[in-house]
């Protein structure tokens, strides 16, 4: 990750944890047109969207996280309990099947 891309992110992440998701989604945007490929800023970008209420924005970020890491429990049960908001059961079971079936000792729930 280049320089740029990491004071966006950083910046993004404070205005995160301040509460100020306008501005964080601003600056995981700006970071993301630095490195599309970073599974961190489009999984953050993907939860800043569900905080906002945008939840297909949300889905289209977290599942390109996915595609990054297939077997990353956390982001499958929150791709599955998104998917379940907008009544999308049979895909929300896909997802909660690949977050079970995964062993971990560290499961983080981000929404």
């Amino acid at each position: 990750m280049d320089n740029q891309t990491k004071l966006l992110l950083n910046k993004a992440i404070n205005y995160s944890i301040k509460g100020d998701l306008v501005n964080a989604s601003k600056y995981y945007r700006a970071a993301l047109e630095f490195d599309s490929e970073n599974f961190d800023i489009l999984q953050n970008l993907g939860i800043i969207c569900f905080q906002l209420g945008n939840l297909n924005e949300s889905i289209t970020f977290l599942l390109k996280a996915q595609n990054l890491q297939k077997d990353n429990p956390t982001l499958n049960y929150n791709l599955a309990t998104i998917l379940m908001l907008q009544n999308n059961n049979l895909d929300a079971i896909k997802f909660y099947e690949n977050a079970v079936k995964f062993k971990s000792d560290d499961y983080w729930i981000n929404l």
